[in-house]
């Protein structure tokens, strides 16, 4: 059957399409995870001279906000910071405005930030792998549909600029599932690809995130938009390099 296809496609016929064998089916048979096109574009990272890990070989903690059912954040209420997947924008955080009540059942200390955690938006068609870096001072706490990834092995700035970067939104597209509401579980986010640069361009990409936040962070957020697409862009060029 296989033969018979590429024989197909190789006289125009059918066009690019994944065939493969049921056993291969088991666990995604969303065309998506399989698309020939998505596929060759995670690809090219393998052709930069730099070694390709996965999230999980950083041996990252990853958790998500708590979930409270049959109440909600009452207001008023004086203790961290919440976020939500609506305060996760391009270039930062957008306003927080409500707080979570200290000591509450909303208050699990491994849904608290730290500086330099790298929020992703795990579920939600309009949302889904949205990222930032939290280098604010203030507490804050994830709600249930935000992850918190931390780690130490790679800049956490570097992390978050290459999930925004088409090769990271490209993996969290293959890997989503769900219908109606799609999702990204831990093994999915662990699974995502990471080419681990030199130290220095890690460097330079953090340097370059921090200058986004800190246009953001001042109300500056069209300059900040556009400081961000050529600091994706430039990463990118560097994946596209063995190519031209």
């Amino acid at each position: 059957m296989a033969t018979s296809i590429e024989q197909r496609q190789k006289k125009g016929d059918i066009g690019a399409f994944a065939w493969k064998p049921q056993r291969d089916l088991a666990d995604r048979m969303d065309p998506a995870f399989w698309d020939p096109h998505l596929l060759s574009q995670i690809e090219k990272l393998h052709a930069i001279p730099h070694p390709i890990v996965t999230l999980g070989d950083l041996d990252p903690f990853i958790t998500y906000g708590p979930i409270v059912v049959g109440s909600g954040l009452p207001d008023g209420a004086e203790g961290p910071y919440f976020i939500n997947t609506s305060h996760l924008l391009p270039t930062g955080l957008g306003p927080l405005t409500q707080c979570v009540p200290r000591g509450s059942e909303w208050d699990i200390p491994r849904c608290r930030v730290q500086q330099g955690d790298v929020l992703l938006v795990r579920s939600g068609v309009a949302t889904l792998g949205r990222t930032i870096v939290y280098l604010e001072d203030e507490p804050a706490i994830v709600g249930c549909y935000v992850d918190i990834v931390r780690q130490e092995a790679v800049d956490p700035c570097y992390l978050c600029v290459f999930l925004k970067s088409r090769y990271g939104q490209l993996q969290i597209q293959r890997l989503k599932n769900g219908v109606g509401t799609v999702n990204l579980s831990f093994a999915q986010i662990r699974s995502i690809q990471l080419p681990i640069l030199p130290d220095s361009t890690q460097n330079e990409i953090a340097e370059g995130y921090r200058q986004v936040h800190a246009l953001h962070t001042c109300g500056n957020r069209e300059l900040a938009e556009q400081h961000l697409r050529v600091l994706i862009q430039h990463l990118e060029r560097m994946f596209l390099a063995p190519y031209q």
